[in-house]
């Protein structure tokens, strides 16, 4: 597929996939971009933020490099906060750790 116009960014913009990390396309499709934004579904009632050890796992599930040999992306969101920043800066400390880049 051929997007135009060509983008004017050099190198171009960073493309990222998102979806739910029980699909395994997301991650197929993901090792082809620049990054993924994963995130759980939300239709459960035991629906969670993602762990560092998730975070460890889906990152070793990806390629270690992306095709123009940089680091992939991996965004994690969530929906709820800590208790406190202290707490907050933690869990971001430890997800940071696991490999998350945003």
């Amino acid at each position: 597929m051929a997007l135009r116009p060509p983008p004017v960014q050099s190198p171009r913009v960073p493309v990222w996939v998102g979806g739910s990390t029980q699909a395994g396309a997301v991650r197929r499709r993901a090792a082809r971009a620049d990054g993924i934004v994963p995130y759980k579904l939300t239709d459960t009632a035991g629906w969670s933020d993602f762990t560092p050890d998730e975070v460890h796992e889906l990152v070793a599930a990806l390629p270690p490099t992306r095709a123009d040999g940089q680091p992939f992306d991996v965004a994690i969101g969530g929906r709820r906060r800590r208790p406190d920043e202290r707490a907050e800066r933690a869990y971001l400390g430890e997800l940071a750790a696991a490999g998350a880049t945003w």
